[in-house]
């Protein structure tokens, strides 16, 4: 009788060495996304007014794999940007370092072809000039960066006239 308590004993050591062993091994992994930090701000025209809507993405200096996308609202603000990975997993925030920055608008006014599509399709109205330099539509030509954290983790961006 006196072996079978010792099993039980025994056992439950192994058990708990076991448990203990996969706690402590639980936080050694890397996590998905580094920690990241609450972003907002404004995004201003050349003239000083608001970009009124669109997108406004991050790309990560360090990982590009890491990028962050917020919604511009009609005021030139964005509140919330999400970090995302290929395989679409996401995090509230930008990652810590240097940010590439580009822009998507959500109007169809640049992309037009200069018609308007209430008109007759032989009759043209004179193009627009683009809301925004169209540099600004790739991480490789915009030439905006920043980094997080910001003071405050506030950003606030403003645009250039067009270079001639």
């Amino acid at each position: 009788m006196r072996t079978v308590p010792q099993f039980y004993i025994r056992a439950r050591a192994i058990l708990w060495l076991a448990a203990l062993a996969c706690v402590a091994t639980a936080g050694c992994g890397s996590p998905e996304f580094p920690k990241t930090y609450p972003v907002s701000g404004t995004v201003l025209l050349p003239d000083g007014k608001p970009l009124q809507g669109g997108k406004i993405e991050f790309e990560s200096v360090a990982d590009p794999n890491l990028r962050g996308l917020g919604e511009i609202e009609r005021d030139g603000t964005f509140a919330r940007v999400y970090t995302y990975k290929s395989n679409g997993r996401e995090v509230e925030g930008l990652v810590a370092g240097e940010h590439r920055v580009r822009f998507e608008l959500n109007t169809g006014d640049e992309d037009s072809g200069g018609r308007d599509p209430g008109e007759d399709a032989g009759r043209t109205t004179p193009r627009k000039p683009p809301v925004i330099d169209p540099r600004y539509r790739s991480f490789d030509t915009s030439g905006l960066k920043i980094t997080i954290p910001a003071p405050d983790n506030r950003l606030t961006i403003q645009l250039e006239k067009p270079k001639r």
